[in-house]
């Protein structure tokens, strides 16, 4: 239903009879997409009343400056200048009832508007923990209101006639997608967050991107930002099959054929070599089972009588190490490789490795398996 007079049937849209005295000037909105809507006449008489719903806020302009807002919930008697006091001067009832100027009547909708979707498209990132390239995306929705209706007026209306829920959504999504990727990229680069663990800060990230929207866009606008949430989440097929392949690797290297393997390789080289054994034993970690451990401890006491007459303790099982070499990264690396490396002065005490269990990347001298391994190696020769 529009604009209603008594007895308005539709028909005399355009007569100078429209706010006739005792009329009543209203806005039943169409549709929920409808959030301004402006009166069609200035031609507003004496006795006209307006009626604000609930649900709405009227917004009085006389020569196209504004006067008021007239809140919901009431009937307004646009012609009691007790009600705005400017109109005492403007309202001229020595015209024949009609005013000297124009008075333009707008109907807002102040209803919270739900389901306010947006996206973020692409976003290029690497994952900080693996450094395999990625593509992000996420989506979302909002909840929000208008909450100062004047400054959303002078913000989005001006000279037009209407505008719509469609139209404020279509603004404000560009806004909250620069803001997402902006916040996101920055946190991922700043707290070194793992791709893999992105679910487990969708929350935190929506608490912070909600209250930098409301400050840095919404209120400028007059609009209420009720709720924000990131809603899902995802990832490219090439980096999601990339992580696929890493951890199937990651697994082969911690099951317990190559371990075996592993022990059964030191072993060998520790009886070779009995003076090294302590060095051969650095950095093996603690991988195994109880029942495993006393096996492979049962095969050290036979392979190395003259270490273990040292009292020597059988070395553990290999821990699996991953380090970046060259801003690559490598692995995972068994100890021979990792001592070449020192040795050719690919690894040092700063070069950042990890091992399975670390929740982040350290510095190679932080590892108690890779310091002795650094200490063995000299230093550089003093300048001549």
């Amino acid at each position: 239903m529009g604009l209603l007079n008594r007895n308005w049937d539709g028909k005399n849209a355009g007569s100078p009879d429209n706010g006739i005295f005792g009329s009543t000037i209203s806005r039943d909105h169409e549709s929920d997409d409808e959030m301004v809507w402006k009166y069609s006449f200035s031609n507003v008489k004496k006795g006209a009343k307006i009626f604000v719903k609930p649900t709405q806020r009227a917004i009085l302009l006389i020569n196209n400056e504004y006067v008021s807002t007239i809140e919901g919930g009431q009937t307004f008697d646009l012609y009691d200048s007790s009600n705005i006091p400017l109109l005492g001067g403007v309202l001229n009832f020595a015209t024949g009832g009609e005013t000297p100027y124009p008075v333009d009547i707008w109907f807002v909708n102040v209803e919270t508007h739900r389901n306010m979707l947006w996206a973020t498209g692409k976003m290029h990132v690497r994952d900080w923990e693996t450094n395999i390239p990625a593509e992000l995306y996420c989506n979302g929705s909002c909840v929000i209101k208008i909450k100062d209706v004047e400054l959303f007026y002078k913000t989005y209306i001006g000279t037009k006639h209407g505008f719509s829920v469609t139209e404020l959504y279509d603004n404000m999504r560009n806004i909250i997608k620069e803001e997402v990727i902006v916040h996101i990229l920055g946190a991922i680069e700043k707290d070194h967050i793992p791709l893999y663990d992105f679910q487990g800060n969708m929350r935190k990230f929506s608490t912070e991107i909600e209250v930098l929207l409301q400050s840095e866009a919404f209120d400028e606008r007059g609009i209420e930002l009720i709720k924000f949430a990131i809603g899902e989440v995802d990832f490219s097929e090439e980096f999601k099959e990339a992580i696929k392949e890493l951890r199937t690797k990651e697994k082969f290297y911690s099951s317990e054929a190559y371990l075996r393997k592993e022990q059964f390789e030191i072993m060998k080289q520790a009886a070779a070599n009995p003076g090294a054994g302590v060095m051969m034993g650095v950095g093996m970690g603690a991988g195994m089972g109880a029942g495993m451990g006393q096996s492979m401890g049962s095969m050290m006491q036979n392979a190395m009588g003259s270490v273990n007459q040292q009292n020597v303790p059988p070395p553990p099982l290999p821990a699996q190490i991953y380090a970046v070499i060259n801003g690559i990264q490598s692995g995972p690396l068994s100890l021979d490789a990792l001592q070449s490396n020192i040795q050719q002065g690919l690894i040092n005490k700063d070069t950042l490795v990890w091992k399975q269990g670390m929740t982040a990347w350290v510095a190679a001298a932080s590892l108690p398996e890779l310091s002795a391994l650094l200490g063995a190696v000299p230093p550089p020769l003093p300048p001549v």
